[in-house]
């Protein structure tokens, strides 16, 4: 009997430490397969944050190309080295996660591009790093520069309404009435200028870069002078006087009156558009290449203006001894009747005439002996604009850059 209770008591002990065994033994597994579990997660969730680090990087960089292209008048292919340095600026300033400085995005290799004639593309590998982890995506943009030219009378209407801000950090800046004579003449040809009070050019041949005046400048001078600007120039109002010149290779907006001082042995001529804000009272040579608009009266004597596209005169036209030429479109808003007003002008028109009386009547291409409608061949020329490469006047298309395509 003792025997057998014995056996029962050591058979009970057996199961009980196979029992325990078997819950280490599930216990160990369940614990390893935790463990596992997580560790999988942990690198899921790492390979999954490095792929959306990629991603965010790709995006970035996307964004940081197509600023550089529009604020630094993008150059292809010689500024992509420079384009290159600027999106590796931007991300050393990028801090993805303070907690986690191991999470970062970064440009792999250098920008490259690829040029068929119709359209560049820009191609660029990012990788996203998390810890251990780093995943790569190849990237292909389609980059479209724009071209930030006018197409009509109405876009540069629209974009020369409001006059261009002073430069924020002019090379040259004056804050009282600057005279420049011969003995003093600036040499500077591509610096921009900032005229706080106006000033004068007399007897003096000078190229500038970008010019803005805030007051009114007078070029004058028997011995003849010039101003050039490489740029766009903004005046409140100019006057050009005996045999000078004013030449703007750009566009050019003026608040006041545009004046000759009763001289015919003036020129102006912008190789842009123009916009006359205050009107026109000229005697010498006008030409505009491209379109202009003259919110004032504008009157021209003894010499032609030469307009290459669109001209709009808002408030009038007056010509004595003078014709008016366009390559494009001309409208003029008059106060007299359409007969009055075509019987004391000659027009040479290679688009529409459209005129437009104080109630509104409008007369399209009328038929009259003192209009011209021309041909291309008749079309105004501007030799001294050969070559020269008109600043961009914010019309136009913008530059763009689209995912074309992006592969791990």
């Amino acid at each position: 009997m003792r025997n057998r209770v014995h056996n029962q008591q050591g058979a009970a002990l057996v199961v009980v430490l196979m029992t325990i065994a078997l819950i280490m033994i599930f216990t160990t597994v369940m614990m390893n397969s935790i463990l596992s579990s997580a560790k999988q997660n942990q690198i899921i969730e790492s390979n999954y944050r490095s792929t959306h680090l990629a991603e965010m990087g790709a995006r970035y960089i996307h964004h940081n190309i197509l600023i550089y292209v529009k604020e630094n008048d993008y150059d292809h292919p010689q500024d992509l080295s420079n384009m290159q340095q600027f999106v590796e600026n931007k991300i050393s300033s990028v801090t993805v996660d303070e907690n986690h400085e191991d999470r970062t995005f970064e440009l792999i290799g250098d920008i490259s591009s690829e040029d068929n004639g119709d359209s560049i593309r820009i191609l660029y590998t990012v990788a996203g790093h998390d810890g251990d982890f780093t995943e790569e995506l190849n990237i292909t943009l389609s980059l479209d520069l724009g071209d930030g030219s006018v197409g009509s009378s109405d876009e540069w209407d629209e974009v020369s309404e409001t006059f261009p801000d002073p430069p924020e950090n002019p090379d040259h800046t004056f804050d009282e009435q600057q005279d420049w004579s011969k003995k003093d003449c600036p040499t500077d040809e591509n610096g921009s200028y900032y005229l706080d009070q106006g000033g004068t050019v007399d007897k003096c041949d000078m190229t500038t870069g970008d010019f803005y005046s805030n007051g009114d400048l007078v070029i004058e001078g028997n011995d003849k002078s010039s101003l050039t600007i490489n740029g766009t120039g903004v005046f409140q109002g100019v006057g050009i006087n005996n045999k000078t010149n004013l030449q703007i290779n750009g566009n050019a907006f003026i608040n006041a009156k545009l004046t000759s001082q009763n001289n015919p042995n003036s020129q102006y001529l912008s190789c842009g558009s123009s916009r006359f804000k205050g009107g026109i009272d000229y005697r010498g040579e006008f030409s505009v290449k491209m379109y202009m608009i003259s919110d004032g009266f504008a009157r021209f004597e003894s010499n032609p203006a030469l307009i290459g596209e669109d001209a709009v005169f808002k408030q009038g036209l007056e010509l004595k001894n003078t014709y008016v030429r366009t390559g494009g479109d001309l409208t003029i808003h008059i106060s007299e009747s359409v007969d009055d007003f075509l019987n004391g002008v000659n027009l040479y028109v290679g688009g529409d005439l459209t005129l437009i009386e104080h109630n509104d009547n409008t007369t399209i291409n009328p038929n009259h002996s003192n209009v011209t409608y021309i041909t291309e061949a008749q079309y105004p020329e501007f030799p001294a604009c050969e070559g020269v490469e008109i600043p961009s006047s914010g019309g136009g298309s913008d530059p763009s850059a689209d995912l074309v395509d992006g592969q791990y």
